[in-house]
């Protein structure tokens, strides 16, 4: 029964539910009795369909039959009555997912530790995004897409240092993190920057924020991140890699056209 539980989608759950509580609800005004007492009798159908009835029986030919003619409730695959069965599943799957332990096991919406040990690889052995989508369902780092995690307000908790167009530099204890923006819409990070960045996007503006408040950022290495320090030589993953303060937050021109870039310096605390 367990394995039946699992492999039911969230519709049929959905949908089971509200056949047992529109069943209640018809047992209590009375309509399933009326209904009963309404319903034709088995003898009561077409004499040309009792005539066929009749012939199949003598020919000892074994033919379907209508248990709703017969004024009988239907049953289901096993044979077990339907409405009852079902309520008794959804009733049971619902008890089972209340022994379990909800997903969101950590709460990444906070500045520093939040009790995940340095170290810690999400999505072991692969190298794509599953350490991505187990980092957003246990809490840890909720955005799958986007390597920040922002509050416009008070700064950023934590960001992944997977891929870049190459103008970020990890060093291990000391980080260049290069900003966001200067770029048309729809281009991510990796294309080319084609105009000055400034404080006014949302990433720098953040990112500055935990410079002058001295918060910490939790920092994450991926399996994409160039240089030594990334995942690819030890099993893939996300690797969260401990606490760093935002000690620098500039603006520098870089390449041929000099246009402006965000620049932080993000280096490890010992705390």
């Amino acid at each position: 029964m367990s394995s039946k539980i699992s492999s039911e989608s969230e519709y049929e759950e959905v949908r089971r539910r509200k056949i047992c509580e529109n069943k209640a609800v018809l047992e209590q005004l009375g309509i399933i009795d009326l209904a009963r007492a309404v319903q034709a009798p088995a003898d009561a159908v077409p004499r040309a369909h009792a005539s066929k009835r009749a012939r199949s029986s003598e020919d000892g030919e074994k033919r379907r039959s209508s248990r709703r003619i017969k004024g009988e409730k239907p049953a289901d695959a096993g044979g077990a009555d339907f409405e009852q069965s079902d309520c008794e599943r959804a009733a049971g799957k619902r008890s089972l997912e209340a022994t379990q332990p909800p997903k969101r096991i950590w709460n990444g919406q906070q500045f520093g530790d939040v009790g995940v040990p340095v170290g810690t690889v999400f999505g072991a052995g692969d190298y794509q995004r599953q350490g991505r989508f187990e980092m957003a369902a246990n809490g840890f780092f909720e955005p799958v897409v986007q390597p920040e995690w922002l509050d416009p307000h008070t700064g950023c908790y934590a960001i992944i240092l997977n891929n870049d167009n190459g103008q970020s530099q990890d060093n291990g204890d000391t980080i260049i993190y290069a900003g966001s923006g200067g770029r048309h819409r729809g281009q991510n990070r990796s294309a080319a920057q084609s105009f000055h960045q400034s404080w006014d996007n949302m990433t720098n503006a953040t990112l500055r924020l935990n410079h002058t408040s001295g918060l910490p950022v939790r920092v994450i290495r991926g399996p994409k991140l160039a240089g030594n320090f990334g995942t690819v030589e030890t099993g893939g993953g996300y690797r969260y890699d401990g606490l760093y303060k935002v000690t620098k937050a500039e603006l520098l021109p870089t390449g041929s056209k000099m246009l402006r870039t965000a620049f932080f310096t993000l280096s490890r605390t010992h705390d």
